[in-house]
């Protein structure tokens, strides 16, 4: 506590106190505490009517576990600092610590070190670490950019706990093309997602979209070029270059954190942590014109080999029925979506 107050995270310490936590993180130990600064404790403070008001509206059990989200038991150092490293925080959940270098033009935390001209740069959940850390005799303390919420146990549960209900279609999709599985949180992961919303959906014709939607083979491979390997975070991808998709192809990212676009297409809500993964939603779908280019071109494009003969005897045998029905929902749930947009 002595830390926090040296650190001037007045906001930090007044909510530790109405949730009785000061005792803990004063008396027991040793911890790692990764403290928001005190302009993000702020702006979530002030959103919320204020520090009590806070504690009301989130109850005090939701709101220790917030906090408690950013403590971690015994000594972190920033050798211990790895990239792709989790750990286990005193709420349970775990934190991501993600490491890249940047360069050394762009802005980066205190802690980075530089080799050469790029620099190293460390994240928590996606939020950059901005000093630390300084020590005590019970624990260690870290700033980082922004308050960590406890993730959604997985990418799924995430997108179907969406307060706004925006990836509907997306969510009937994945399991449309055999993907919903495999995205499950105990076998998955860790994946990026570059998530369409029901509005993006909306802006695909509509015969596009049934086309795309009864060749299995097709839907696929458009959704596993929305996904890519790793926790890639906003505040790498600006300086990540292209990102390699698990369908093979790239996608381009552009701008900063704060105004990002994938393939041109506008990042409308980054960085939503999963314990599998991270979210980016988006408002388009990315290779909507190359899917309506080999749709068009029916045999005479590459695919036809590949997909044309089997994908008809799939089609018919294993999935008609099945595929117009759950065909029939999407574009109900898109046309419903493109409606409220």
């Amino acid at each position: 506590m002595e830390l926090l107050q040296s650190s001037n995270a007045s906001t930090l310490i007044q909510l530790l106190r109405l949730a009785e936590l000061d005792t803990l993180l004063a008396d027991t130990g040793p911890y790692t505490l990764f403290a928001p600064t005190n302009e993000a404790m702020d702006e979530l403070v002030k959103r919320l009517g204020g520090p009590q008001q806070m504690l009301e509206k989130m109850g005090k059990p939701n709101l220790v576990k917030l906090l408690l989200y950013h403590v971690m038991r015994g000594f972190t150092l920033e050798e211990d600092l790895r990239d792709d490293v989790l750990g286990r925080t005193l709420a349970g959940g775990r934190l991501r610590i993600n490491q890249h270098r940047v360069a050394s033009s762009s802005t980066s935390s205190s802690t980075s070190s530089s080799s050469g001209r790029r620099r190293l740069v460390t994240t928590v959940n996606g939020a950059r670490l901005v000093s630390g850390p300084r020590l005590a005799e019970n624990g260690a303390l870290f700033s980082v950019s922004a308050v960590l919420a406890p993730p959604q146990p997985g990418v799924l549960a995430a997108l179907n706990a969406d307060p706004l209900g925006r990836f509907t279609v997306l969510l009937q999709t994945l399991r449309l093309a055999g993907l919903h599985d495999q995205l499950q949180h105990d076998e998955a992961g860790p994946v990026t997602l570059f998530a369409p919303t029901n509005a993006a959906f909306a802006t695909v014709p509509e015969r596009q979209l049934r086309r795309l939607l009864g060749d299995r083979r097709r839907l696929r491979r458009l959704l596993l070029g929305h996904l890519a390997t790793g926790c890639l975070y906003s505040a790498r991808l600006t300086d990540s270059g292209p990102v390699n998709t698990l369908a093979g192809s790239q996608v381009t990212v552009s701008g900063s954190p704060e105004h990002l676009t994938v393939d041109g297409i506008s990042v409308l809500l980054p960085d939503i942590s999963t314990e599998n993964g991270v979210i980016h939603a988006i408002g388009g779908v990315i290779g909507r014109h190359r899917t309506s280019s080999e749709t068009s071109s029916g045999a005479s494009s590459g695919m036809s080999s590949d997909t044309s003969s089997e994908t008809s005897s799939e089609t018919s045998s294993e999935t008609s029925s099945e595929t117009s029905s759950e065909t029939s929902s999407v574009t109900s749930s898109r046309a419903l979506s493109g409606r409220a947009a």
